[in-house]
């Protein structure tokens, strides 16, 4: 009896190693979702690894994960790591190896020990809605027999976060405050202004923004500059890097005594320009529309945009913000 039972116990593990070899070396878990915006509004969520606060499902499951990012955070080369609970979340390195905008975003995924990874999100839009797959990618050959069969259980394991990951996704995206868009040709220009210029990464934009805001806004407001309309940026490059200033338009041509703060005067001359109605979180969809409608009607721009705040953030909702977006047409 007890024979019986050792060949019994041998001839099954013989048939799991057999059946091994007949299972796939790799594993692959996909999910997919239709949000009901443009890609245009879906991508930049994929994009940037910090964006991903606002829909990870994994936030929820650990959330005392220790989390840091590198010196960049959105487009290729963007990396992020992070370290909690081994049961949940584990630890890891992520970094967006290849982007194509409004199309794909492609990571590599390191887990240490635990082996590598690659995954990323497909986006195809039609009619204004965008269809989301985000895919999971890993070699399981390895350790022997056991590998294999982990992989079979995979999706079990993956899947759920991510439907979890595109539900929060589709949520926040179709709770975003509604925007529009109205382009046109005029002329724009006859400003005097005060402005700081900068360059950093586009990851760090706004707090190099807010910070050159107020130092300019603090310098007016105690040397009694008259203003003479509402505040605006002005963006001489924009990639990686971006090059750009902040404006105060003010009555006239003045001399300043500052280390930071410059004079200049804006002729006046033709632009494209967008009017841009609701929350700024839309404004790089309608920068896009813009960079469309100029390509489409074969428009060359030269010189820097222009971003002007038409009305105060503290005094109107969200949705009723607007915001008047130049690019200067080459003559």
């Amino acid at each position: 009896m007890l024979k019986k039972i050792l060949y019994g116990f041998l001839a099954l593990i013989a048939l799991i190693i057999l059946v091994s070899f007949f299972l796939p070396g790799t594993a692959h878990v996909e999910r997919t979702t239709e949000i009901n915006a443009p890609a245009a509004k879906v991508f930049p969520l994929l994009n940037d690894l910090k964006a991903w606060d606002v829909w990870s499902p994994w936030d929820a499951k650990d959330p005392d994960m220790a989390k840091t990012w590198g010196e960049v955070t959105s487009g290729e080369g963007a990396t992020y790591s992070w370290e909690g609970d081994p049961e949940q979340v584990g630890s890891g390195t992520m970094t967006i190896t290849e982007v194509i905008e409004n199309q794909k975003v492609v990571t590599q995924l390191d887990f240490g020990d635990q082996g590598t990874a690659m995954g990323g999100f497909d986006l195809s839009e039609s009619d204004g809605v965008t269809k989301v797959t985000w895919y999971f990618d890993t070699d399981v050959s390895s350790p022997f027999l056991i590998g294999k069969y982990f992989g079979m259980m995979m999706d079990g394991f993956v899947g759920p976060d991510f439907e979890a990951g595109l539900n929060n996704l589709k949520e926040y995206i179709e709770a975003m405050p509604p925007y529009s868009i109205e382009i046109a040709e005029t002329t724009f220009g006859d400003i005097h202004y005060l402005f700081i210029r900068g360059v950093c990464a586009q990851s760090d934009l706004q707090p190099n923004m807010e910070e050159r805001a107020g130092v300019l806004m603090g310098y007016v407001g105690e040397s009694g500059v008259e203003v003479a309309g509402m505040p605006f940026s002005m963006y001489h490059s924009w990639g990686d890097e971006v090059d750009f200033a902040f404006c105060i338009p003010v009555s006239g041509e003045m001399d300043i005594d500052h280390e930071s703060i410059e004079y200049a005067y804006m002729e006046e001359a033709t632009f494209v320009k967008g009017t841009h109605v609701g929350a700024y979180d839309h404004l790089g969809t309608s920068y896009d529309e813009i960079q469309r409608y100029l390509e489409d009607n074969a428009i060359m721009s030269k010189g820097p945009a222009v971003e002007y705040y038409e009305n105060d953030p503290g005094e109107v909702e969200e949705a009723d913000l607007i915001t008047s977006i130049y690019f200067p047409k080459d003559s």
